[in-house]
Formats: structure tokens, sequence, C-alpha cells
């Protein structure tokens, strides 16, 4: 058999061909090639990869339907770590099965029982690989024969190395999950007018399952550039998309003191949770070179505020109102709405405790298709909330925009971009899901 690939396998060919004979070849393209209906099969796979039906380039006219139906070869479901469930499979020989990967039938007996890829041998009856990871020093707390970390539903192994995956941010706030065997994560945020940006593009995941953040983006800048540079590679998403989404209604970069090392903890806070220091946003008359302090009143309140409403609104509220943490330092008090006080907090607050907007992710069965562009193409908005505006003129004016365009008039990137959330609230507009177009107005 000889594996035909679109974007990847989609199939196998029975050519029956004579490459080598006596260890010459023989074989020469000829003039004319025969296709003979049902040697080429086609895989149908669920979003794991694994090959649950194969059919046929046959096709049987159908009178009941009036149409041609399939000619399936053979069907094929799966215990979770990949062992074939008998009363749900019938006889084949098809080449692939779990994972994609190639079945070795010669090595153990009956189908589907040994599977060979690029790096190892796999048994589906143990789950578990039969030879030791050729990574285990990046994973010292797991046997090196240990498949898929445990969990066979939500990584994927072809290859043998380690599972890793694409994460997709909607501008909504959903989040999920695309398999993929490269070694690295990459972030895509999809705005509701079908564009997508990258926001971090193959980012390095290190054995504690933490990723290496850049250190300069378009949309956010760590000034204090050190062994803090990480954080785990789900709460990254999180926090990609609100900077992201801040940056470009604002026309300005955020400025990230520290994240976390690779060992997961932070300064003197809690280990084992997602955990940022931001610098407060300055006003204007504050030179971007200098950090804003609140004792100094150089601290945009209602910047701040609306950058932090972001991180809340992108999964930084695992830990209720004490997610952020702010400082006013003249007076010891939460500078900011929904945060605790903490000590030392009065130039930057932190965010911490982190959970996916809408409890899990969710897997993409297929791929996902938009536009990609460049987010430094993305233009800000041409009407935003003067800095200086009180909470009763902010509301009127946001109600006059929507009364002048409509609200399914308004541009996508307007929709809740203008203020902070809290004005939106008082409109009484659903803040989780105001980005999404105006399909919750």
């Amino acid at each position: 058999d000889q594996p035909i690939y679109g974007a990847s396998r989609i199939g196998t060919i029975n050519t029956d061909t004579r490459l080598y004979e006596n260890g010459t070849s023989p074989y020469l393209i000829p003039d004319v090639v025969q296709n003979t209906l049902g040697e080429t099969s086609y895989e149908i796979t669920n979003y794991l990869g694994n090959v649950n039906v194969v059919i046929s380039d046959r096709k049987i006219w159908n009178t009941t339907a009036n149409a041609f139906k399939a000619v399936p070869k053979n069907y094929t479901d799966y215990f979770p770590f990949g062992m074939e469930i008998s009363s749900r499979t019938s006889v084949g020989t098809y080449r692939y099965g779990y994972n994609g990967m190639e079945k070795d039938n010669e090595v153990k007996e009956n189908e589907g029982n040994s599977y060979t890829t690029e790096f190892r041998q796999y048994d589906p009856r143990l789950g578990r690989w039969l030879s030791l990871d050729p990574l285990k020093a990046q994973f010292p707390w797991q046997s090196p024969y240990c498949a898929f970390d445990n969990n066979p539903i939500y990584f994927t192994d072809p290859l043998g190395l380690k599972s890793q995956d694409n994460i997709h941010i909607w501008e909504d706030g959903v989040m999920s999950i695309e398999k993929n065997d490269d070694p690295t994560n990459t972030y895509y945020f999809h705005h509701c007018d079908g564009t997508t940006v990258i926001l971090g593009d193959k980012l390095i995941k290190t054995n504690t399952g933490m990723v290496e953040m850049p250190q300069n983006t378009d949309f956010y800048k760590q000034v204090t550039y050190n062994d803090r540079k990480y954080l785990p590679g789900d709460a990254a998403a999180g926090f990609l998309a609100a900077t992201y989404m801040f940056s470009r209604d604002n026309s300005r970069k955020v400025k990230i003191n520290q994240f976390m090392t690779s060992d997961w903890t932070h300064s003197s806070h809690p280990s084992k949770k997602a955990c940022v220091d931001v610098q407060y946003i300055g006003d204007d008359k504050t030179p971007l070179n200098v950090q804003p302090r609140s004792e100094n009143n150089n601290v945009n309140i209602l910047k701040s505020n609306e950058l932090a409403n972001r991180y809340r609104e992108f999964g930084f509220n695992q830990d209720g109102p004490w997610s952020v943490i702010s400082l006013d330092g003249d007076f010891k008090r939460p500078l900011l709405d929904n945060s605790a006080a903490a000590v030392d907090h009065n130039h930057h607050f932190h965010i911490q405790g982190w959970a996916p907007p809408d409890g899990s992710f969710k897997p993409i069965i297929g791929k996902v298709n938009s536009q990609l562009v460049n987010s430094s193409n993305l233009k800000p908005l041409t009407e935003t909330v003067s800095q200086n505006m009180t909470n009763a003129e902010e509301t009127t004016y946001i109600s006059n925009r929507i009364q002048q365009v409509g609200i399914d008039g308004l541009n996508c990137w307007e929709w809740g971009r203008g203020a902070t959330l809290g004005i939106w609230q008082r409109m009484g507009v659903d803040t989780r899901k105001s980005s999404d177009c105006g399909k919750n107005q």
C-alpha cells in the first residue's frame, strides 16, 4: 500500500507493483496507468486522529435514496488507550488505526495489538510504550513508558514523543484545542469579522507544563526579563488574548514586570497558580519609560481597571475578587475595583488564579479556517471614551453611540470596547458575551 496525502494522510492505494526484484528495480512508469476501483481506501477519523471508518473509492447507486452510497471496507472503535472494541470492530486489513499510527501486527498476535511510530512501539492493551521515552529527561515526574500523560481523551502522540496542541481563542472568550504533532504551542486569536492573528508563535513548552513567553511583542513588553518568563500553557492563552485586545483598542503596549519561573513560582505568591505582574497604565503626561505609581498620581485608574477587567474576562477570575491585587500607596487600600490590597503594589497589579472562561477547553474537530492577518495591521478604534469622563458622561456617550448606529450596526471591535465593563453593566448589557458582535444584545 502507498499512502495518499493531502494536507495530511487521507488514505492508501494498493498498486500491487514490484518495486525491487533480486536487488534491482524493474519498475518503469508505463505510458498508460490502469485504475481499478476498490483498490483505493479513504480513512474517516475523529478529532484524535483515530481511524474509525475506511471506505473504498467504489460507490453503489442507492435507488431508495436516489444517490450514490459509499462502500465501507471496515470500521473500528477504540477503548480510551486504543485497544479495539471487538463488538464495534469489523475485520479489515487497513494499515492505520489509533491516533493514525501504523499497525504492526507481526509483533503481537491479532489485529491492532501493536503500533509502530517514528520513535517507539506502542501496546494499546497496556496503554504503555514498549521502550523508553527519548525525551524522558523532560518529564521526570512520570514513567518513561507512560503514554499521552495518562490522558488519551485530551492528548495525542502519533510520533511517540510528547503531546502538544495549538490553542484557539475567540473574541467572545471561548477557547479551544487543536491537536498537532508540533512540540511547541501556537496561540491564535479569531476576530468576529473572520480574521485571525497569531499572538504567540511556536512558544516552547517546558517539561513542567509552562511556556516561555516572548519578551517583546506588538502588544506587550516584559521590562524585567529574567528567569520569571514562563506561564502555564493554558493560562498563557487568557493572558495573550486579554493583553492583545486592550492594546489594540488603546494603541499602546502593556508593560509586564515579570511572569513566573519554570517551576511554577512567583516571588512570595502561592505556587501552582498562574501569576503575572502588570504595570499600571500611566496617564497621558507620563513618559513611556517611567513607571506609574499611585503616590505620584500618574496612574490612569480608568484604563488600568479596563485592563484588569480584560484579564477577568479571559479567565483570571478563579479566586473571585482576590484575583487582582493592587494598592493605593497613600491610603493602603485597593487601587483598582474588585481587588485586594497588598504591600508594595502601588506601581503594578497582580493577576492570579486562572481557569478557562467557559469552564473547560473544547477539542476542535478538523481545522480552523480563517483569514490570517498581521496584528500590526489592525487599526484601533477611531472613537473612544475620554479618560476624564464621569460615569454618567460615559454612560450617556455609549448610549448615544448605540442610538446613532444601532446595535447591529456597531463595528464588532467597538462593541464593549470604549469604556470599562462596568459601564456596560450599568446599561444592562451582558458583558460576558458583549464582544460577540451583537448576538447577545
